[in-house]
């Protein structure tokens, strides 16, 4: 079985917790969770459809009547796969999806550094991650899943627990930021090519033939100012709330609505101190400019767009 190594370095605490609201050890299921979300992302921001699979309705589903009929007409294994995949996201292709497993199994070894209790609690130290490809995973599906896991060490986290933030003071608790050694994985990077994976994921979305709902992340949308820190007061001003955290008056708005969140919907807006970075997502090109006019004097932001037409000179960052 093929495997690829992938040794990681915690900047701040990982949090993959238990159903008890506990971090005792480092959860698979978290980390590929946090690596789905932000591929489906990717696709959509390369103009591909990635369905949400927390939702019954819009989740994927392989043909498997397509497929066998297809293996009784004489066609291949190969050309009966891809009548199964046609109307399959290319995250679901990837992660899996009903009647089609995942591509790879995920193990955690070498695990070294502390587990840390109560409400700042959360892993710091190093482990590796071992990919184990139980079925081929294609060239352009290894290109995308390393130009991801490249984009969240850069630009984002991973784990759960990144939107918490103190009510004062400048410093709180950080959650989900690494350093990847990706020297196992470097050849991944040329295994394809940001023109060939854009117009595959255009092509899947053409068969599949649905739209990406306004709400879900895509990555052209994505917003990132690097060197600057906002602690939770100055979220809330931004966000129109209140020192207590609920709505003012005058905020009732659709678009301070989705930025918010609310109750089982995560807030559109992370923070980290170490190192400092401010980063969220929006619907629209419109959207992002509000969010450059919200933010501080000296908050620069680079926009998701611009960093995914630079992706292969990332990847060889």
């Amino acid at each position: 079985m093929v495997s690829t190594t992938l040794e990681i370095k915690t900047l701040t605490p990982i949090w993959t917790g238990d159903a008890g609201g506990k971090c005792t050890e480092i959860k698979e299921t978290g980390i590929i969770g946090s690596m789905r979300w932000w591929y489906e992302a990717i696709v959509r921001g390369l103009g591909g459809y990635a369905c949400d699979p927390t939702l019954s309705g819009d989740s994927c589903k392989f043909d498997t009547d397509g497929y066998e009929k297809a293996l009784e007409n004489g066609e291949s294994v190969e050309d009966a796969l891809a009548v199964g995949l046609k109307k399959v996201c290319p995250a679901c292709q990837l992660f899996g999806c009903t009647g089609w497993k995942r591509r790879f199994r995920m193990e955690i070894s070498d695990v070294a550094g502390l587990f840390s209790k109560g409400i700042k609690g959360g892993f710091n130290g190093t482990f590796k991650l071992n990919i184990y490809e139980t079925d081929a995973i294609a060239d352009s599906e290894k290109w995308l899943f390393y130009q991801t896991l490249k984009i969240i060490e850069r630009y984002g986290a991973i784990g759960g627990r990144t939107t918490r933030k103190p009510q004062q003071g400048p410093i709180g608790q950080n959650y989900g930021l690494i350093n990847v050694d990706f020297s196992d994985m470097s050849k991944w990077n040329s295994c394809s090519s940001y023109a060939k994976v854009k117009g595959g994921v255009i092509e899947n979305k053409k068969g599949i033939g649905k739209k990406n709902d306004e709400n879900w992340f895509d990555f052209r949308y994505y917003w990132v100012v690097e060197g600057k820190y906002m602690n939770r007061l100055d979220m809330n001003d931004m966000l129109k709330l209140d020192k207590k955290g609920k709505p003012k008056s005058s905020s009732n708005i659709d678009f301070y609505k989705f930025l918010r969140g609310q109750e089982g919907v995560s807030k559109k807006i992370f923070s980290f101190d170490k190192p400092k970075r401010v980063f969220g997502y929006v619907r629209n090109e419109e959207e992002l400019n509000k969010i450059a006019d919200l933010l501080k004097s000296g908050f620069e932001i680079k926009k998701g767009g611009d960093i995914l037409l630079s992706l292969e000179e990332l990847g060889n960052a």
